[in-house]
């Protein structure tokens, strides 16, 4: 049963797979949607948003008696697939997706403190071949890492996505700190993509305001190594622990560097006006047209 999520949910499809290996069959639930298949003997519930846990048990209302077993980050408590479903392919029809999806790496070498990384999958390691999760005839992955560019294995799985031409989505942003001369040139022969696969793109992140250093000197190596800096977005973080002066601050640094930026209020807060001001005024590219400090939200109305 499928929660929330704008992408089609990993674990599910995994699970999807294994059962299809078993002789079963499987059908995907999303809320109003109304089974297909009779005799349901289980169902798997996955939940990413905790806000969306209330949801559940409406959902389920209509399937009493049947089994259930949750899983997912809204769950607040780390839920691993066991080893067999772990490393399957998943089952790509059951959402209808043309690209692969996975991960070849697990957990995160940072303990951001906005983060639920450390606490749902724990210290960095190797995961998986990115062989493991490959369809045949797709021509483009999502790669799903929390970090991607700390992997001993980066230049062997961008080698295995160059080789075959695949267009490459790193879904959950790289990390400036880990950028290297050498990784960067590999990344400006590959054929980097957001989640729709349209217009080239890859996107980094700054949170913090400690990162400054990694950051100045990430986009210095970007600049060195011929990277188009057009296709580069920074994600950023307001709102957690930054003052909003810092906020304005590390958007105009990137926007000074010619770089996209795209703000991301911290838990989706709505108590700062200011913060929802500096989204929109970010966000929709604004900055090309008027300085924020003649920007008026009502001025859209």
């Amino acid at each position: 049963m499928h929660v929330d999520g704008k992408m089609p949910n990993l674990a599910l499809m995994k699970l999807a797979a294994w059962h299809i290996n078993q002789d079963d069959e499987v059908e995907l639930l999303r809320e109003g949607y109304h089974a297909k298949l009779k005799n349901i003997d289980k169902i798997y519930v996955s939940c990413i948003f905790p806000q969306n846990v209330p949801a559940v048990a409406s959902m389920l209302s209509w399937f009493k008696g049947i089994p259930v077993e949750y899983g997912g980050p809204g769950f607040d408590k780390p839920s691993h697939l066991p080893e067999e479903v772990e490393h399957i392919r998943p089952w790509y029809p059951l959402y209808g997706v043309d690209y692969d999806m996975g991960k070849t790496t697990w957990g995160c070498p940072k303990k951001c403190p906005f983060c639920v990384v450390p606490n749902l999958e724990g210290d960095f390691q190797e995961h998986a071949d990115i062989e493991e999760f490959h369809w045949p005839g797709h021509k483009n992955v999502v790669l799903m890492d929390n970090n991607y560019l700390y992997s001993t294995r980066w230049e062997e799985t961008l080698d295995w996505i160059n080789q075959r031409k695949m267009k490459v989505n790193f879904n959950q942003g790289l990390d400036l700190q880990y950028l290297t001369h050498e990784k960067a040139d590999v990344l400006r022969r590959t054929r980097l993509y957001p989640s729709s696969f349209k217009k080239p793109g890859v996107s980094f992140a700054w949170d913090l305001m400690e990162e400054e250093p990694y950051v100045e000197r990430g986009i210095k190596i970007l600049k060195d190594s011929g990277f188009r800096m057009w296709k580069v977005q920074i994600y950023m973080l307001v709102g957690f622990n930054t003052t909003f002066e810092q906020d304005l601050y590390r958007v105009d640094k990137i926007l000074g560097h010619g770089l996209d930026p795209f703000v991301m209020v911290y838990n989706h807060r709505r108590d700062d006006p200011q913060l929802l001001r500096l989204a929109r005024w970010v966000n929709k590219h604004l900055y090309s047209v008027v300085d924020f400090k003649d920007y008026h939200v009502e001025d859209e109305e």
